[in-house]
């Protein structure tokens, strides 16, 4: 199994998606917030132009905060999509899981490696359990690897939302026929994981977006209206 820093040889594009999403978002962040100073300010300046121009200036700044910190999760997210979608990490991440959660091949030396033998079918308490061991393993062997720093972040996410759909699955599986046939689960999920998680993390993405935003316009403005009423 290559390393990750092999199977991501596409990282310099990942990080210039991640750049160009960060910054689109701060200034729309930072469009809306001059928008919402500019109420704030015509609100209040109505009772005095110091209280109008505090309120702007904490609104802008609110904005700018809250933008920053919502950039930096559309960026990440945005890099993995491209991860997913350009580089098929998801597929990779799902090898890796599935290599370990099977064992080796009977040619490969014994201590190769982390490996956990699992029959083809198991009942699905068994897999959940083998699933949660072989994330373990896995962080373990990151931690101890020569992956720099950024690199053992990406891992690790990419084989939690991988564990996280495999484990959805299982159950699926279990629920109807109350055990897993793992080699058969690996091949399906392969071909489909990679879109499954780009679609997943854009829906949730989006979803945050609009009620951040939803929510700090809402606030601000409702703050300005309260002052108004409290300073009339």
């Amino acid at each position: 199994m290559a390393s990750l820093s092999a199977v991501v040889k596409g990282i310099s594009r990942m990080t210039h998606v991640a750049s160009r999403s960060f910054m689109g978002t701060l200034l729309a962040m930072g469009v809306l917030g001059i928008a919402l100073a500019c109420a704030c300010y015509f609100l209040l300046v109505q009772v005095h132009p110091g209280y109008g121009v505090l309120a702007g200036v904490l609104a802008f700044l609110e904005c700018i905060v809250v933008g920053f910190i919502l950039a930096t999760r559309r960026a990440v997210t945005a890099a993995l999509v491209s991860g997913f979608v350009n580089e098929r990490l998801g597929r990779w991440a799902l090898r890796l899981t599935f290599d370990h959660l099977l064992g080796a091949p009977a040619e490969r030396a014994p201590g190769d490696g982390v490996i956990i033998y699992v029959p083809e079918r198991v009942p699905v308490e068994q897999a959940e359990e083998r699933l949660e061991q072989t994330g373990t393993e896995l962080a373990r062997t990151a931690s101890g690897s020569s992956l720099g720093w950024v690199q053992r972040r990406l891992q690790d996410r990419l084989l939690d939302l991988v564990r996280g759909y495999t484990r959805g699955f299982f159950r699926a599986a279990g629920a109807e026929q109350g055990s897993v046939d793992l080699p058969r689960l690996r091949a399906e999920l392969e071909e489909q994981i990679d879109w499954l998680l780009a679609d997943r993390l854009k829906r949730g993405i989006n979803r945050t977006t609009l009620f951040t935003v939803a929510l700090l316009v809402v606030q601000i403005i409702g703050l300005a209206a309260l002052a108004l009423a409290l300073l009339s």
